[in-house]
């Protein structure tokens, strides 16, 4: 219940500041004309803001179940009916994109909640561990990870291919073009960073870890990244392209850690008798109603070496 009244808060708390943006920009110097039609999406996105609390913690509960391709498919789904969406509610503008974009956001909610009641969890790295099986869990990790730095070097190649032209699709502005070509491939070595950094922090949670991950987070993009981004931007005179290396920055620190944590410092035997003893499954998977059922080699071997140093270990 308290949980739920923070968020509130927060809501609340973000709508105030989205509402009042425009005389907030204005006061800060910020162009007339820009901060309107800022303004003005912001205002028709607030729906987006209560969206996005059902549909963020949806994102972080099935990445920490391993469930990933769901999560595509439904971001498929939403991104073709966005397409209409957008070329219908053309006409009204600004308001219209606003407007599209948190019907699409709705959809996602709805395929993805669809998807938690109707469909089974994929078995992840809290899985496996809760399963006394740490070669299992370590090897997921991996490949999780691997999978991670594929899709960040995709990332990082479609933005270097289409820097010239991303832009374009959306203005014919020489100096905005121009800005977000220079910017695109930062951006995508953002990804590069960012696609491992998350995938870490969710084994983290699946290795009942998720503070250390916060903590990572909360020193890698306030200490590392916003004195970089602030130094780089405004007192080295780097300009735009200095948020940019500062995000650069932070996703580095944040990646590289989560990375030390997950790969070098996780004793995944350890990781796994934690797991038996915070949910107090047998992990040989026994029932007392039920002929026993031959154990794999590595529970088998897990266990006899493992519950004779539980409590050393714990």
């Amino acid at each position: 219940m308290n949980q739920v009244m923070e968020e509130l808060k927060e809501l609340w708390s973000m709508a105030l500041l989205w509402f009042n943006l425009e005389p907030i920009m204005i006061s800060m110097g910020q162009d007339r004309e820009i901060t309107s039609m800022a303004a003005t999406y912001c205002i028709y996105s607030l729906p987006d803001l209560l969206t996005n609390t059902m549909l963020q913690p949806l994102r972080v509960y099935l990445r920490s179940q391993g469930v990933t391709k769901p999560m595509m498919y439904c971001s498929l789904v939403a991104v073709i009916f966005h397409v209409p969406l957008n070329l219908g509610l053309m006409g009204l503008g600004v308001p219209g994109v606003a407007i599209a974009s948190v019907m699409t956001n709705v959809n996602m909610v709805v395929l993805m909640v669809g998807y938690v009641w109707y469909f089974e969890r994929r078995r992840g790295v809290g899985n496996e561990l809760g399963a006394g099986k740490p070669n299992r869990a370590k090897l997921a990790a991996r490949v999780a990870l691997g999978c991670a730095f594929v899709i960040g070097i995709i990332n990082v190649t479609w933005t270097v291919i289409l820097r010239e032209r991303w832009a374009g699709l959306f203005t014919n502005d020489r100096l905005v073009t121009g800005m977000v070509a220079s910017v695109m491939p930062i951006m995508g070595l953002c990804e590069l960073g960012n696609c491992p950094q998350t995938t870490g922090c969710g084994i983290l949670r699946g290795t009942a870890r998720p503070a250390v991950g916060a903590r990572i987070n909360l020193g890698s993009f306030y200490c590392v990244g916003t004195p970089v981004a602030v130094s780089l931007a405004f007192w080295l005179g780097v300009g735009f392209s200095g948020l940019w290396y500062g995000l650069l920055s932070a996703q580095v620190a944040c990646a590289v850690s989560i990375l030390y944590v997950v790969l070098m410092r996780t004793d995944w035997e350890g990781e796994a008798l934690r797991a038996k003893k915070l949910t107090g499954v047998d992990m040989n998977g026994a029932s007392c109603n039920q002929p026993q059922v031959e154990a794999d080699e590595e529970s088998k071997g897990f266990l006899a070496s493992g519950n004779d140093h539980i409590n050393n270990i714990l």
